[in-house]
């Protein structure tokens, strides 16, 4: 068909069907690939569509790290795109995805092997481990060759998004320039698998990059010198499971949490991390994130809680829960570009979305076969990403409601610090959706009884909680909606007051009416044109 280097390699097929009617023959091939040949004339066999996937465990999920001096660069297209993500895996490569149609370049650009995928950084030469080593169909028995220690175990994108810091599981750290995807540098760190890597933020003026592993320790390390390592810090007597960065200018601290259930703030004096406050409790804490003003942090617990404290003085300030299940620990937390909505996973595959000023359950989702080890909000917050051990990437569709409070509060933010916000269009679009289902979007019509794709993700399964509706907004500014959303609430709700001052999220555009059951249309119609009465998901016991 056409001409291939001598050192080629094929993955093996491990299932085929053929499709009579349009003569085309699918495959599926142990690298986790999917190609449909046409063979409607067998001399000249050519691809019809194919697909590039992950073909092992993927550990984490990264977006561009937004800044509006950012955006200037990637117009100049010299850069990542502002819009893609990036995942890494067990099968030793790192790859670069497309969400809703991003900018390209001659880089980072669309190929005719997969539409969704732009780039593939292969970190193994050989491709050893590209191939799914647990094949049924000829052994139940892993290859020998498989140790456990291959992959990469954690990503993390510079401020500027000129590099590319990766962790692997033998404790290797290796950086990228993401202009061309070379190797920059090479760090042997640690003795066992890197778990967390973070770089400073834009508004701190060192550049430095923190790694922490399984061995307890934490790396300092400076960009601007060649990633000359600078300090080591042993205070952890466990596998360290987050770092973050606090800060702007030359007053900035570094917090750690892990498995041995404390807190540690750093102050940066003199070149060196000094151990300031530090607390402690009786959880073991999985991951740790920075709300939008930087003046608290929140850690995902083992006991399925969200724990808050202050990083002034490392108070305890709140706790609400962060997961409607009954048994497993939160993994991961993930709050979206604004800090108004926190995205958390636990360890029995289920997603749930929480407001972190009112501490309301706005969604669950489910789908995931494995634990889900990544969780990220895009930018333009139209999406919410969770990558998984069963090697799937899912891509949420945020409810319209939410992505309109948060990208307001984002224009806030930008008006108060002096900048011009980015105009953004509020029509909710679902171009995963759009493919499947291949019509076009309705024109909105008063008192319709269409059905919209209003925050419709995979299979359904994102569920909404009922929320007072603020009097003034009017559900028909938005456009096509389904009929749950235009019903007005004869009566409002009373809401519990908030720990920390009054929700965003009740301010400017709120859910309202009825959610759906599980599995089930997001619009029903009741007799005589009515919807049925609203009832609240969190009410209903799940068996």
């Amino acid at each position: 068909m056409m001409a291939v280097p001598q050192s080629a390699k094929y993955p093996d097929t491990i299932a085929i069907v053929y499709d009579e009617a349009r003569s085309k023959v699918t495959c599926v091939y142990n690298d986790h690939s999917l190609y449909i040949w046409d063979l409607r004339d067998i001399r000249r066999v050519g691809k019809s569509q194919s697909f590039l996937y992950h073909s092992a465990c993927i550990w984490g999920v990264e977006t561009v790290p937004f800044s509006y001096q950012q955006l200037k660069q990637n117009a100049n297209g010299d850069t990542l795109p502002s819009d893609c993500f990036m995942t890494c895996s067990s099968d030793d490569t790192i790859r670069v995805w497309d969400v809703d149609s991003c900018d390209t370049n001659e880089v980072y650009r669309k190929n005719i092997y997969s539409k969704e995928l732009l780039k593939v950084l292969y970190i193994d030469d050989e491709l050893n481990f590209i191939k799914d080593t647990d094949n049924p169909i000829h052994s139940t028995e892993k290859n020998s060759s498989y140790d456990g220690r291959n992959g990469v175990r954690c990503i993390k994108i510079s401020a500027d998004s000129r590099q590319l810091a990766t962790g692997d599981r033998s404790g290797n750290i290796r950086i990228y320039n993401l202009s061309n995807l070379k190797l920059i540098t090479t760090i042997e760190a640690h003795d066992s698998e890197v778990l967390c890597l973070e770089y400073t933020n834009e508004k701190i003026e060192r550049r430095l990059l923190a790694s922490a592993s399984r061995d307890r320790l934490i790396h300092i390390f400076d960009c601007e010198a060649n990633y000359r390592i600078l300090q080591t810090l042993d205070d952890h007597s466990s596998s360290i499971t987050s770092v973050r960065f606090i800060g702007a200018g030359k007053q900035f601290q570094m917090v750690s949490c892990g498995a041995d259930k404390s807190i540690i703030f750093r102050h940066f004096q003199n070149n060196v991390f000094l151990r300031g406050n530090n607390c402690s409790g009786k959880n073991t804490l999985y991951d740790m994130e920075v709300d939008s003003n930087s003046k608290h942090i929140l850690t995902a617990c083992q006991d399925r809680n969200i724990r808050v404290y202050s990083t002034q003085n490392a108070k305890h300030t709140k706790t609400f829960k962060g997961s409607h299940s009954d048994e497993g620990s939160l993994i991961k937390v993930s709050l979206d570009l604004s800090g108004i909505y926190i995205a958390t996973s636990c360890t029995d595959k289920t997603l749930s979305v929480y407001d972190y000023y009112s501490n309301e359950c706005m969604a669950r989702m489910y789908g995931h076969s494995e634990l889900v080890t990544g969780l990220k909000f895009t930018n333009d917050c139209k999406y919410l990403i969770s990558a998984s051990g069963d090697g799937c990437v899912f891509i949420w569709q945020v409810p319209h409601d939410m992505i309109v409070t948060m990208q307001a509060r984002l224009s806030q933010q930008a008006l108060r610090s002096g900048i011009q916000p980015i105009p953004r269009t509020l029509q909710p679009t679902n171009p995963f959706t759009d493919a499947i289902l291949n019509h076009p979007q309705p024109t909105p019509v008063p008192n319709s009884n269409a059905v919209s794709e209003f925050g419709s993700p995979p299979n359904s399964a994102f569920l909404v909680d009922d929320a007072p509706v603020t009097p003034g907004y009017r559900f028909s500014d938005v456009g096509q909606l389904p009929q749950w959303a235009k019903r007005k609430p004869s009566e409002d709700l009373q809401s519990s007051s908030p720990v920390l001052g009054s929700s965003p999220s009740q301010s400017g555009s709120n859910f309202g009416g009825l959610a759906p059951k599980p599995r089930g249309r997001w619009g029903q119609k009741g007799v005589g044109g009515q919807l049925e009465d609203p009832f609240d998901l969190r009410n209903i016991v799940e068996s």
